[in-house]
């Protein structure tokens, strides 16, 4: 499941900040507090290339115990939160407004340009007990989480949310007012269109996250074969 947790924005560079959840619940766990702690990559063998090459790009941090829980999100029925991956996204852009003098009315033509660093994605994947060490990368639940991480991080959210901004990079409006409360209202525009822009692309990453949880029951089920192409379940990962 998944919850926007978090916004931050400036002007006229504006930046956007959305943290969501994905949840794998396991039953009949031990209500004893664990350590608490972080898994340092340098503590575990080295993971298969897929996955190395999948920690590179997304930028993951493994932790564990109470003390490290971004969330104290439960199921019903019982069910006990035996890992969490927690993803933010984030973006910043940039607008540049010109008065332009149209007959005897004046228009305020705002262009928006993305920051140099794109749409950026990191995660924080929590256990409520620490994996073992020595079956780390074939634990079932660090699988599952890791296609959660596989989901959010994947390039054409970012590739689309470029697409679709170059899309609707202008915006015009009627002039009437002083310059200083035009380029207000034309910076407000500008990041409520980048918003909506936004999220359609969170939009998806959630739908995703939901599907991945109803076929795998939260990760208490193997992913069917060919259900999720590029996922744990596909003959692709390695």
């Amino acid at each position: 499941m998944s919850l926007h947790i978090k916004r931050r924005a400036m002007l006229p560079v504006v930046a956007r900040v959305l943290m969501a959840l994905a949840a794998i619940f396991l039953i009949n766990l031990p209500t004893a507090k664990a350590q608490s702690g972080t898994i340092e990559l340098s503590e575990l063998p080295p993971p298969p290339p897929s996955v190395a090459k999948l920690l590179n790009q997304a930028d993951v941090r493994f932790c564990y115990g109470w003390q490290e829980k971004p969330s104290s999100m439960t199921m019903p029925n019982g069910r006990r939160l035996g890992g969490l991956t927690v993803y933010k996204m984030n973006y910043d852009f940039r607008t540049q407004s010109r008065l332009q003098r149209r007959g005897n009315r004046q228009q305020m033509v705002t262009t928006i340009r993305l920051g140099s660093g794109g749409l950026r994605c990191d995660h924080i994947v929590w256990f409520r007990e620490r994996p073992s060490r020595e079956t780390f990368w074939t634990n079932r639940l660090v699988l599952h989480e890791l296609d959660h991480v596989r989901i959010s991080s994947d390039p054409r959210h970012e590739k689309r949310f470029r697409e679709l901004l170059l899309e609707n990079a202008v915006l015009v409006q009627q002039s009437d007012g002083t310059v200083s409360t035009e380029l207000g209202q034309s910076r407000q525009s500008a990041k409520d269109r980048v918003e909506a822009i936004f999220r359609q692309i969170t939009a998806l990453v959630d739908i995703r996250y939901k599907e991945l949880d109803r076929l795998t029951d939260h990760g208490m089920m193997k992913l069917p074969r060919g259900k999720f192409p590029g996922l744990s379940g596909d003959d692709s990962v390695r």
